[in-house]
């Protein structure tokens, strides 16, 4: 293992390392779903993509919704169990916006979620958690300093949040005005228009009306440790830039 990554393995943690008692995450959120489709049925499929296969799922329990990477029990419980529920009184309180006509990025602008709040960093614990799942998706290797973020190992939060309407939702509503929707935007590679570097990594997620953006950004010892050590994946995500 590397000062600021570790290699990720289909049968370990992606948070912790751990190979015990592994479970599944939700790349899209139970609560949310439920909460966005209540009983309605539901199917999966890729916007956008010719070859998209369109899937039933049965429950917002549906294992169609969860990452092939794993958590261990107790990452994927105890240690995130507080940023899960605050994330759920956030979404909470932006419906309540967008019911209001008000601009969902006003609930960063509340004393409760101010940047710097315990609140703000437990949401961004969750966010955390999400693009590290991303990553192990790929096989990408585990980005030390923000999986120990998630899980309350180490304070200082380097992730960057943002909330707004949803574009792709906007569009749906206009063709037919009661359409139900949940999305998430998979991982995506910021880099260096000259040199193809990556410099960080971002992804979304959204329910209905809503959507989170979330990202953080490399600093110059972990591009150099992912350029010496993990060349493989530095040289894809060049390929991606």
């Amino acid at each position: 293992m590397g000062l600021f990554f570790a290699k990720n393995t289909p049968d370990k943690c992606c948070l912790c390392g751990s190979t015990e008692k592994l479970t599944g995450e939700h790349k899209i959120k139970r609560t949310g779903i439920a909460k966005e489709f209540d009983t309605d049925k539901m199917i999966i499929g890729t916007i956008g993509a010719e070859d998209s296969r369109l899937r039933h799922a049965q429950s917002p329990k549906s294992k169609n919704f969860h990452f092939h990477s794993k958590l261990c029990a107790e990452c994927n419980s105890s240690r995130t169990q507080v940023p899960d529920r605050e994330f759920d009184r956030l979404h909470t309180q932006v419906l309540e916006f967008i019911q209001d006509d008000i601009e969902p990025s006003k609930a960063f602008d509340s004393a409760d979620y101010a940047v710097g709040t315990q609140r703000f960093n437990n949401i961004a614990r969750y966010f955390a958690k999400l693009i590290c799942c991303h990553m192990a998706e790929i096989d990408a290797p585990r980005p030390i300093y923000i999986s120990r973020f998630a899980v309350g190992s180490f304070m200082q939060n380097r992730m960057w949040l943002a909330v707004h309407r949803d574009w792709t939702f906007e569009q749906l509503a206009c063709l037919d005005g009661n359409q139900k929707y949940a999305a998430h935007g998979g991982l995506v590679v910021y880099g260096d228009k000259d040199t193809n570097a990556p410099k960080g990594f971002h992804s979304t997620i959204t329910f209905g009306p809503v959507q989170y953006v979330f990202f953080f950004r490399l600093d110059w010892k972990e591009l150099l440790e992912l350029r010496l050590f993990h060349s493989k994946f530095y040289t894809w995500t060049c390929q991606q830039v």
